[in-house]
């Protein structure tokens, strides 16, 4: 079993980013509680930093992140992965003109990381601020596709059926860092 951190290919596809900072701050709550009923912020395209408000000069791809906590899907993505997804989280349409983008809200939160084996830098009270050098309860993992751990709720985690069915779907735009192996 395999586990990788879900990643958007930003460098090579646009993303889809909230045009206004009280949009931006919405998507900070994205932290594994429901967000419905759901209001669409209005969301724009673009391929840099430096491109925000412009049309963007890198193609459309599959998953359009701006955040890493906040997964933006195409609906194509939506399409394929959609067993998946309905059974971790909510499926969030955006208002991005000429796009068909999708929030997904992971609320699949699971206590699947190992913290006596798991390498972790922590705040002064304890609490995590970042898996260093993750290692996870392999049996607390079943079925679990698309995932959030209940230590560090702004990472989301995809397992190796995931992945295959992204390659399978020639989704674009995804790029998966492994970071656990489980044999």
């Amino acid at each position: 079993m395999d586990i990788f951190r879900l990643i958007a290919d930003s460098n090579h596809y646009e993303a889809a980013w909230p045009v206004d900072s009280e949009s931006f701050s919405l998507f900070g709550t994205f932290d594994g509680r429901s967000q419905l009923p759901w209001t669409s912020p209005l969301m724009r395209p673009f391929g840099s930093e430096d491109q925000r408000g412009v049309e963007s000069p890198l193609p459309q791809g599959d998953l359009a992140s701006p955040l890493s906590r906040l997964p933006v899907f195409s609906s194509r993505a939506v399409d394929v992965l959609r067993p998946m997804l309905e059974a971790a989280g909510e499926i969030l349409p955006l208002d991005c003109p000429g796009r068909r983008y999708f929030a997904f809200n992971v609320t699949r939160v699971v206590d699947a990381l190992d913290e006596s084996r798991s390498i972790l830098k922590r705040f002064s009270d304890g609490s995590v601020m970042r898996i260093v050098e993750p290692h996870f309860k392999r049996e607390a993992l079943e079925d679990a596709h698309i995932f959030k751990v209940s230590q560090l709720r702004t990472v989301v985690f995809v397992d190796g059926v995931f992945r295959e069915c992204t390659l399978e779907g020639e989704l674009k735009g995804f790029l998966f860092e492994k970071v656990w192996t489980h044999s």
